[in-house]
This record gives structure tokens, C-alpha cells and sequence, in this order.
């Protein structure tokens, strides 16, 4: 009786310290950055009126070198944007980020390239984006009181369309254009990163999920949104697996993306009839404020998503889902089935 004891208390111990470990992140993530953004929405409405202007910003010391979170601000403008306010877009070129991101400096200027490109794709024509060394706040100009604002975008969403009562705007997700002559096809989120690089997709998973995309969508031509070197292994682990295996199917029904970039790969994405992605990526932001259909499987929550997966933004369609799932290799195909 008393090793029975023992083990439950030595059991117990682990899953207290593993919850005390824990505890700081979940409290973070549910409970005070959420009162931050609350915070920072009651303070932003006190000095707001429809006659000033709005003036977001990106600071690139301080905020990731990344696509999906410099979206998530854009999609903030957006919002303001459509509903009749006057937006501006800054990019405070402060150099490239310190710290876990290392770039160089060639790096760096070809991202603000593509920040640029993207905020063309998502922003109506009468917003401005430009690149400047200062961030300044004219007289007739207000800004939210937060240096990351890409953080707490989405959950700003939320709040003025939940809490505010303000309409989301009819037009604000990112819809597929009426295209009768484009082939029929999906995409598939490959990500190969330089960074978070447990974040690749392995070459079983590859394999995996391309077969059962494969016997899924039969008639649709599979198109992989990935970089260039993402697609150089891809394209690889795919020829020795055609190579080895008995596998039937059309090599030519799998494609990349005909042009590189995240700008590029927005546009095909909002196009396809359904978006696959394993393990996280910038572009599951990209589906996330589109009208197609998507299934994302990631291995943790991120801020764009509560404690109950539930998107904070009010999404459009019932086939879209983000799924947490610890299980290296989760088989997807009774979930995606569950969406078509």
C-alpha cells in the first residue's frame, strides 16, 4: 500500500511542477494579454473620432521579421479602412531585429519589399503604406498605445465587433475572385523556415499528407505553397517516393507555386477551393482572414486563437477549423472529410 502511495504522490509531483511550469504562459495567454488588449481598446476609443486618422505602425526592431504577423496589423487597417475611417500604414525601418531572428542586411530590405507587395494585395487603394526611418504622430493623427500591435489585432477585432457592437464589414475577408477559367485546385502549406525549424514539415509527414490529399481530392490539381529551397526538398522526398512505390497517381496533378513570395502565395491560397497546413506557417493567417475552406493542425495555440480554438475573429465559413494537436504525425483525413 505504501509504494502504491508512493508512485501517486511521485505521479503527482510531476503533473503539479509541469502545471507550475506551465502556469506563467497559459496565465499570460488567456488572462492578462487579453485584459492588455481590452486595456489598450478603452484608451484607443477615449481619444478616437472619425475625423482623425488612424496610424498604425510596424517597428522592425522590435517586431518579428515575419509575414503573418505583419499581416495581422494590415487586417487591422483593413478593418478600419472598409468601414469608412482614415487609415495610414507605417513601416519604421529601424534595421533587422536583434536577437533569435539573425538576417542579414540584404535579408532584411527584400522582407520590407514584401511587406510592401503584401499591403498592396490587402489594403483598399486609398490607404497609404510607406517605409520611414522615424514614427511621428501628427496633430490630427491617433495611434493605439502599444508598440506591437500585430499581437493584439485580432483580439482588437474581436472586441470592438463583440463588445463594441461595430459591424465587421461585408467585404473584409480576403474572397476568391470570380475566375471561371482557372483549373479547379487546392493548396498545401509547406513551411521551411529558417527559423522555429522543428516547425518543418519532415519528409514521413510529406508523404503522409500527399497521399491522402491525393485520395481526397482526386479531379483538383495539388498546388504547394513553400519557398524555393522548401520546394527543392519537397520535390525530392516526392521523386523517391513515386520512384520506390507503387503509389497510382498523375505526377503533374502537384505543382508549386508559379511565383516565389508570401505576396504570391496569398493570392493562390484566397483562389484555391481548400488549404492544407501541418505545423504552423504565416500563411495559416492568410486563410484565416479568407473565405476558403482550411484545415490547420498545429502543435499549440497561438494568439489568434482562444483557449477553446475558437478564432477571434467571427470567420465565414463552417469548413474552416484549427485544430491543437500534440501527435507527431496526426493522421488528418477524418477531419478534413468532416469539412468537405
Amino acid at each position: 500500500m505504501k509504494i502504491k502511495n508512493d508512485r501517486f504522490l511521485k505521479y503527482l509531483g510531476i503533473i503539479i511542477d509541469k502545471l507550475i511550469y506551465k502556469l506563467p504562459t497559459f496565465l499570460h495567454r488567456y488572462l492578462i494579454n487579453p485584459l492588455k488588449t481590452k486595456l489598450i481598446v478603452s484608451n484607443f476609443l477615449k481619444v478616437y473620432d472619425h475625423n482623425k486618422v488612424l496610424k498604425l505602425y510596424y517597428d522592425t526592431a522590435i517586431s518579428p521579421p515575419t509575414y503573418g504577423d505583419f499581416l495581422n496589423l494590415l487586417m487591422l487597417g483593413r478593418f478600419f479602412a472598409l468601414l469608412g475611417r482614415k487609415v495610414k500604414i507605417q513601416i519604421v525601418n529601424s534595421g533587422p531585429r536583434k536577437g533569435n531572428y539573425k538576417i542579414k542586411l540584404r535579408t532584411h530590405n527584400a522582407i520590407l519589399s514584401e511587406y510592401i507587395a503584401i499591403g498592396k494585395k490587402v489594403l483598399p487603394k486609398n490607404i497609404g503604406i510607406e517605409i520611414v526611418k522615424k514614427f511621428t504622430l501628427l496633430d490630427n493623427e491617433v495611434t493605439f498605445d502599444s508598440k506591437v500591435m500585430f499581437f493584439h489585432a485580432p483580439r482588437v477585432i474581436h472586441i470592438l465587433t463583440k463588445h463594441y457592437f461595430w459591424e465587421t464589414p461585408s467585404n473584409f475577408f480576403l474572397l476568391k475572385k470570380d475566375k471561371k477559367l482557372i483549373r479547379p485546385y487546392i493548396t498545401w502549406g509547406l513551411r521551411y523556415g529558417a527559423w522555429h525549424q522543428s516547425r518543418n514539415t519532415e519528409a514521413n509527414e510529406i508523404i503522409k499528407d500527399y497521399k491522402m490529399l491525393r485520395s481526397l481530392f482526386p479531379n483538383s490539381r495539388i498546388m504547394v505553397l513553400t519557398t524555393k529551397k522548401g520546394w527543392y526538398k519537397i520535390s525530392k522526398v516526392l521523386k523517391e517516393f513515386h520512384d520506390n512505390s507503387t503509389f497510382s497517381t498523375d505526377k503533374r496533378k502537384i505543382v508549386c507555386q508559379p511565383h516565389f513570395g508570401f505576396s504570391k502565395a496569398l493570392e493562390y491560397l484566397v483562389e484555391s477551393d481548400f488549404y492544407f497546413q501541418r505545423n504552423g506557417s504565416g500563411l495559416g493567417t492568410v486563410a484565416h482572414y479568407s473565405n476558403t475552406p482550411y484545415l490547420l493542425i498545429a502543435s499549440e495555440r497561438n494568439y489568434e486563437f482562444s483557449i477553446f480554438q475558437k478564432s477571434y475573429l467571427k470567420t465565414q465559413n463552417s469548413q474552416q477549423k484549427f485544430k491543437v494537436v500534440k501527435i507527431k504525425g496526426y493522421d488528418c483525413y477524418k477531419d478534413i472529410t468532416k469539412l468537405l
